[in-house]
């Protein structure tokens, strides 16, 4: 398993698991959802109580979820760093200058980390615990009645899948990369952060040219197997909400109306 566990799947027999992908879907944006509107410590407590449950309950080891989350560190100092200078405020905390930092950006830059690190452990959960084709036939059939105004929800719903089923694979090139860049002697442990983001820069053009090779190879795959976009097709599984579903429908609802309150 990968450093990322976003994009992957685990199989198991969690409760989570056993979920229709229609139910995980609506649960977990309407939970995502809830979260985009948390603005108090209390409420930003009780997600990250409600986010480690879930682990919990779908069986995933909270180290290696941790262990995930490394990737992420370079990409949130920097946002945070950007929040914790434009945000304006009263009285600064200190000043270097022209540049003022105030409490209200530390605030909004601890808040603004804390957002994207539930709603990214959200969506890794729903990827962990469903299958990549699961997710599309799940996402395809809920924008259904979208089909009306002619929108290419199949060609959506295909797309959304192979993003998600690619963003580990990428993410395990880069690592290829940076390794191969380190046996040339390239550092990626400046303390000058201008520095480590340009050491990074090598890194890009070949996953870059990866990509579009990858990319270039499905093409040919999905046309070698007669793949015709918005053409009928049948599913050699359909899904039927159970009693389940409709209790995942109301724990998750009263959750996400419990955190809005909060």
């Amino acid at each position: 398993m990968g450093s990322v566990l976003i994009g992957q799947y685990i199989r198991g027999s969690s409760v989570i698991h056993l979920l229709d992908p229609r139910a995980k879907l609506i649960s977990i944006f309407v939970l995502m959802f809830a979260i985009l509107w948390i603005d108090t410590a209390l409420g930003y407590a009780a997600a990250a109580v409600v986010t480690a449950a879930m682990l919990y309950i779908a069986r995933i080891p909270f180290k290696t979820f941790l262990r995930s989350l490394r990737p992420m560190i370079i990409i949130l100092s920097f946002l945070a760093l950007a929040h914790a200078i434009v945000t304006p405020g009263t009285t600064p905390l200190f000043s270097f200058g022209w540049l003022s930092v105030y409490p209200e950006g530390i605030i909004n830059a601890v808040e603004m980390v804390v957002r994207i690190i539930l709603l990214v452990t959200i969506a890794s959960i729903l990827t962990l615990t469903t299958k990549p084709l699961e997710v599309t036939q799940g996402l395809e059939q809920l924008l259904s009645p979208l089909q009306r105004f002619k929108l290419p929800i199949e060609q959506f719903a295909f797309m959304a899948s192979l993003t998600l089923r690619f963003i580990p694979t990428l993410l395990l090139e880069a690592e290829k990369i940076m390794e191969a860049q380190k046996a040339r002697g390239v550092s990626f442990q400046q303390k000058n952060p201008w520095k480590r983001l340009k050491s990074y820069i090598p890194i890009m053009l070949p996953l870059l040219t990866s990509a579009v090779q990858r990319a270039g190879r499905l093409t040919d795959a999905l046309e070698a197997r007669g793949y015709q976009p918005g053409a009928k097709r049948t599913r050699s599984r359909q899904f039927v909400y159970k009693q389940l579903d409709y209790g995942a429908f109301t724990i998750f609802g009263a959750v996400s109306a419990m955190l809005v309150l909060l």
